[in-house]
């Protein structure tokens, strides 16, 4: 069986598609064509960020853009697919293949292994990094409370250059760090946003590991983890 090729065509009708969205103010950050291992078809997938990132209203607006856009006739039909800003596949996306944010439309290929997941081909438009190239970025670590069956969260920073984690603020016992000569070896947990989740407060937990200040392993649980903030510490007498 022939390997299905992305053509011209498909490249600029998802670029077209990226353009109406984000006219829209639609909040995309990942924005592809991709071929899963033996594959028949090609897919576009968008995903955005924001409180209505998987509701209707999202996959509507995705879908006017998609009727809105000229197309050749070998692309009457697609699968067009919206994800979630939590799919694994996207996390991994704005991780290890980050690209600029908006309006970057630039293209690159790829392949390999991606949320679990053996892709063929990738032709990515857009994936906005989750941690900057160059910059700090505040974050909530958490420590696991046995007792308590929750996470203790506390707050910090990354900060990176180069793409490399080259500095890290945080509550002693936080984060396991060793410096190395081009950036921090690091492992470490930390909370992704709060909520109220069965009554209770919760959070998406994430695991971080670096070595020389590379992010090697990054995970996200799907299902949320209930957290609390730290007590602070009696004043000292």
């Amino acid at each position: 069986m022939d390997t299905p090729v992305l053509v011209t065509e498909h490249i600029e009708v998802g670029r077209k598609i990226l353009e109406r969205l984000d006219a829209r103010g639609l909040p995309v950050a990942v924005a592809l064509w991709y071929r899963r291992a033996e594959a028949v078809m090609w897919r576009f997938a968008v995903a955005t960020t924001g409180p209505d990132a998987d509701s209707s209203s999202t996959v509507r607006a995705v879908n006017e853009a998609v009727a809105d856009v000229p197309r050749p006739p070998s692309l009457r039909s697609f699968d067009i697919e919206v994800m979630g800003p939590r799919d694994p596949m996207v996390l991994d996306l704005r991780v290890f293949h980050g690209t600029d944010p908006a309006p970057f439309v630039g293209g690159h290929w790829t392949g390999g292994t991606l949320g679990g997941q053996y892709m063929d081909e990738i032709y990515l438009y857009r994936a906005e990094r989750l941690v900057p190239h160059t910059g700090t970025v505040p974050v909530r670590f958490a420590v696991r409370d046995n007792v308590a069956r929750r996470w203790v969260t506390t707050p910090g920073t990354l900060t990176f250059t180069a793409g490399r984690l080259t500095a890290l603020t945080s509550e002693p016992g936080a984060a396991r760090t060793r410096p190395r000569r081009h950036g921090l070896s690091a492992r470490f947990y930390t909370i992704d946003g709060q909520f109220t989740h069965k009554r209770q407060t919760a959070g998406h937990l994430r695991q971080w590991q670096f070595s020389a200040g590379r992010l090697e392993v990054f995970r996200e649980d799907v299902r949320p983890v209930p957290v609390a903030e730290a007590r602070p510490a009696p004043p000292v007498v």
